[in-house]
């Protein structure tokens, strides 16, 4: 615990220099890079059948989200993301996104809800985050967030192409991104 306490000390310090300009009506576009890491059910197929084996997996995407300001704290919009998994799978969610952004003085903290359908592997996508947003000068932000990401998707078996297991996989996201 004692190395964590330069970093948190480093984090407040930042946090309190780095005042976010309030988010203004209209337009507003994010641009994230998705870091997702966790623990999810793979089905490997053998001689003798299907097995499930729990197997750690790490995703990366790449996501945008566009839509609209509606007032200085709440935004609402459509994205989509592509990431790549190492299990060679490929993840491509659409989905809404609802976001509040708070202003406690200097402190600017967010909370963001995607929620939709992830196109590859038929299922639903979820992903809250909270997180906070430091200012880059004019009218870039920087957002750094801490999530779970929830994907449900079917597994298909190889030979018949038929669904043979759904899951709900939970796994823990980290995003940095800019909005604009």
């Amino acid at each position: 615990m004692k190395r964590f306490i330069p970093v948190i000390f480093a984090i407040f310090v930042v946090a309190n220099v780095c005042i976010a300009r309030d988010p203004r009506r209209g337009y507003r576009g994010f641009l994230e890079v998705d870091n997702t890491i966790g623990r999810t059910d793979v089905i490997k197929s053998e001689p003798t059948g299907n097995t499930t084996v729990r197997d750690a997996d790490w995703l990366i995407g790449l996501a945008t989200t566009h839509g609209y300001q509606i007032n200085s704290h709440c935004f609402t919009g459509l994205g989509f993301m592509l990431s790549l998994s190492g299990i060679p799978t490929l993840m491509l969610p659409v989905y809404a996104d609802f976001r509040y952004d708070v202003r406690f003085g200097k402190f600017t903290p967010y909370v963001d809800a995607k929620l939709g359908y992830e196109l590859t592997h038929s299922g639903l996508y979820f992903s809250p985050t909270i997180g906070y947003r430091f200012n880059c000068g004019g009218k870039v932000n920087f957002n750094l967030g801490l999530g779970l990401t929830v994907w449900g998707r079917d597994e298909n078996d190889r030979k018949s192409s038929e669904v043979v297991t759904k899951y709900a996989d939970a796994l823990v996201s980290l995003r940095i991104g800019i909005d604009f």
